[in-house]
């Protein structure tokens, strides 16, 4: 299984890859006095799903937790930077104002406003052709954790539409944001 990007894993594989992560995550707690405690450990199975599942949402308690918790915060950032296809940190300080393109990894977001309807963008998801192809997007900006999941590439484009509105279309604008393709 070592080397294999997490999309292609098989629903067994998964779930037993979150059984083992569960388990780990729980003796770690209970050998380490200073580490887990047992409300760290019960979020676990949720945090994995939260980072590992695209069509998963994250549960506000979760969302609560982790901007409260340092140790699960720090659980949660390892899960997903061990499952993306992509991260794409913040923007260069030398940035202002909003951002419209980021990109890393050879793939590229691009917000495009609609000219068919001023309170609509279009989201567009640019994947190189020999990558993983991301199934959510996860974004982290300080206590912020947004998570939509995506649709399948169309000629290597991935393609949404939002409301101008969006949180996630400010979010991705915040050059202190850190995005990744899960």
């Amino acid at each position: 299984m070592t080397g294999a990007s997490w999309s292609s894993r098989s629903a067994p594989e998964k779930a037993r890859i979150e059984t083992a992560f569960a388990a780990l995550h729980a003796a770690d707690g209970w050998l380490d006095p200073a580490g887990a405690g047992p409300a760290q450990v019960a979020a676990m199975p949720a945090l994995f799903r939260a980072a590992t599942d695209p069509a998963a949402p994250i549960p506000a308690t979760l969302v609560g937790r982790l901007a409260t918790d340092p140790g699960l915060r720090a659980d949660f950032d390892r899960l997903v930077d061990r499952v993306a296809a992509c991260r794409i940190g913040r923007a260069a300080a030398a940035s202002s104002g909003r951002l419209d393109r980021r990109e890393a990894g050879g793939y590229v977001l691009r917000i495009k406003p609609s000219r068919a309807d001023a309170s609509q963008v279009y989201l567009l998801i640019d994947c190189p052709s020999e990558g993983p192809v991301p199934q959510a997007l996860l974004i982290r900006d300080g206590d912020t954790i947004l998570k939509r999941a995506l649709n399948a590439p169309q000629d290597g484009t991935i393609r949404l539409v939002l409301e101008s509105t969006d949180p996630l279309v400010a979010a991705i604008g915040d050059p202190a944001t850190e995005i990744d393709l899960v």
